[in-house]
C-alpha cells in the first residue's frame, strides 16, 4: 500500500509526525510520500500508484486542490482533505464540485491509515510485519516463513492484503518499493520466484498465478485445487 500526503509545510509536518511516519513503514508496511510542492506531487502521481491521498487544505492554494482532486478522481484514488476549514469561501465551492472526503478535527495519520489498510481475513495466513515473518498453516502443517530480502517480504504482504484478487504489476511495484520508477522489473520477478519456491518447498504448491498482460493472483485455495486435480488425473 502506498499513500500520498500533501501538506502546506513539509518540515513542520515531519517534525510533528515523525514517529507516525516511521511506524507506517516499519509496523504497517505502508509507503508514504510527503510533499508540499505541487509539481512533485503531479510527477509522483504520473509514475506511482497510490491507494490513498491525504491533503492539507490551504485557502490560498485552492487551485492546487482542484488539480490534486481532479487527478485523484481520474485515477479512482480515494482522497481525504484535512486542516482548518473555518471561514473558508473557496472550500465550499470545492466541496460542491468534487465532494471529497473531509477529516474534521485533529488529523491523526496513523489512525486514518490503519482504518483503511486492506487486511486479509483468510484462515491460512497471519503476518508479523515488525519482524518480517509470515505464518502459514496449510494441510495441517504450520510453517513460519522468514525473508532474507525486504522486498520479498513486502511483495508477499501485498499479495496477502489483496488475497484472491488480481494484482497489476505497477500497483505491486509502487506498494513494495521506495522509488518504484527506478526499480528493475526483474527485482520483483525475482521476489515472486522466491515466494513460489518457499511454498513449493514447504507445501508443494504454487499460490501465485500469472495472468498474461494483466498481473497476478495469490490464492492458496486455487493452488490446493490445482494440486488435487493434478494428483487425481496424472498419477
Amino acid at each position: 500500500m502506498r499513500i500520498l500526503i500533501y501538506t502546506n509545510n513539509k518540515e513542520q509536518f515531519v517534525e510533528q509526525n515523525q514517529e507516525q511516519l516511521d511506524n507506517l513503514d516499519e509496523l504497517y508496511g505502508v509507503k508514504a510520500d510527503l510533499y508540499s510542492d505541487i509539481d512533485e506531487i503531479e510527477y509522483c502521481m504520473s509514475v506511482r500508484v497510490y491507494s490513498l491521498i491525504f491533503a492539507e487544505y490551504n485557502e490560498d492554494k485552492v487551485k492546487n486542490f482542484y488539480n490534486i482532486i481532479a487527478e485523484a478522481k481520474r485515477n479512482n484514488i480515494e482522497i481525504f482533505i484535512f486542516g482548518d476549514f473555518s471561514n473558508s469561501f473557496h472550500f465550499n465551492r470545492l466541496r460542491i464540485d468534487y465532494n471529497p472526503n473531509v477529516i474534521e478535527g485533529v488529523f491523526d495519520l496513523t489512525k486514518e491509515v490503519k482504518q483503511r489498510i486492506k487486511t486479509s481475513s483468510n484462515k491460512y495466513i497471519s503476518c508479523n510485519i515488525k519482524d518480517k515473518k509470515i505464518l502459514v498453516e496449510l494441510n495441517n502443517v504450520k510453517t513460519e516463513l522468514e525473508f532474507e530480502k525486504t522486498l520479498d517480504f513486502f511483495v508477499m504482504l501485498y499479495f496477502i492484503r489483496n488475497y484472491d484478487n488480481i494484482v497489476c504489476f505497477n500497483s505491486l511495484l509502487s506498494a513494495c518499493c521506495s522509488e518504484p520508477e527506478y526499480v528493475r522489473n526483474s527485482s520483483v520477478d525475482s521476489s515472486i520466484a522466491s515466494i513460489r519456491k518457499m511454498f513449493q518447498d514447504c507445501f508443494n504448491i504454487n499460490p501465485i498465478v500469472s495472468l498474461k498482460k494483466i498481473g497476478y493472483k495469490f490464492s492458496l485455495e486455487v493452488a490446493k485445487w490445482k494440486n488435487t486435480f493434478y494428483s487425481l488425473h496424472y498419477h
